[in-house]
């Protein structure tokens, strides 16, 4: 399972996320060593999607839920940079 560190932060996946006043979910801090920052999501990327599903609108909890899904599984986030749209896969 998953243990809660802060919330919206989760050791499976190593990023604490945070809604912006627009709705958008992004990642605030990846955790050192954990798969987001290996797989290269960065402070201040705007997370799009979940496995290919649109997560705009969604409540941050039900986009963790997502993010966080069961334990030795493959998740892809698609997350957006100043630079572009970026796919990251990891197993969390």
């Amino acid at each position: 399972g998953f243990d809660r560190m802060l919330e919206g932060s989760f050791k499976g996946v190593g990023i604490q996320l945070n809604m912006t006043d627009d709705g958008k979910v992004e990642g605030v801090t990846p955790i050192d060593d954990s798969p987001a920052l290996k797989a290269g999501v960065m402070a201040g990327d705007i997370i799009e999607k979940v496995n290919g599903e649109p997560i705009d609108g969604q409540k941050i909890g039900d986009v963790i839920k997502k993010i966080s899904g069961p334990n030795e599984t493959q998740v892809t986030l698609t997350v957006r940079h100043a630079t572009g749209e970026f796919k990251y896969s990891y197993h969390r």
